[in-house]
């Protein structure tokens, strides 16, 4: 798998880093763990995301890929087609398997979301697709109105980064972080077209 450049430690998740990307990334805080004592560890990219027409979602560039999957599209799968892109492995993911995940987003005039662990991962082996579906259905329940409402920094709320202004059908997985062994952070962004 090829190293993305853009894991750094900079303060936001920052455009410069990708290129030709196809829309606008959301400027969330990175998300640096620190313990007690000790300084914050050291972002690593564990997958850059790819949407393919035959496989659906890879990790990897290979012809005919283009950089972002669609989160809304990762929902609405059919069966048939998921089942079909659950299955291709992808040997860059191998050291994920049989794992539960949470995802945080540092979201623009919002405080920190921490989603559940993820229903997959337990029993199972973590596919591009597995790992796309479980982070659409994080965002998608931050999206929620009534979780979204109480996490709005109300000393300073940006009311360009909300859902009536980004709907989540526009959202796009780019990137996954590694925070700790169980926590990633995506980096988003959206079609603003």
């Amino acid at each position: 798998m090829e190293n993305p450049p853009s894991a750094s430690n900079d303060y936001f998740h920052n455009f410069l880093c990708y290129e030709n990307l196809p829309g606008i990334l959301i400027p969330q805080k990175v998300y640096l763990e620190s313990t007690l004592y000790q300084q914050p560890k050291e972002i690593r990219s564990i997958a850059m995301f790819y949407r393919h027409e035959i496989v659906g979602v890879t990790v990897s560039a290979r012809p005919g890929a283009t950089l972002g999957v669609s989160l809304a599209e990762v929902l609405a799968f059919d069966r048939k087609a998921m089942t079909e892109a659950r299955n291709y492995l992808d040997t860059a993911l191998a050291s994920l398997e049989n794992q539960p995940f949470k995802f945080v987003l540092k979201w623009p005039g919002c405080a920190e979301y921490v989603s559940e662990y993820s229903k997959h991962g337990v029993k199972g082996v973590w596919t591009a697709a597995r790992l796309a579906r479980a982070v659409a259905l994080a965002v998608q329940t931050f999206y929620e109105a009534k979780v979204f409402a109480k996490l709005v920094d109300r000393s300073s709320p940006e009311p360009d980064w909300t859902p009536d202004r980004i709907p989540f059908d526009k959202l796009y997985l780019l990137e996954l972080r590694q925070i700790n062994p169980r926590m990633f952070q995506p980096v988003l962004y959206y079609d603003a077209d």
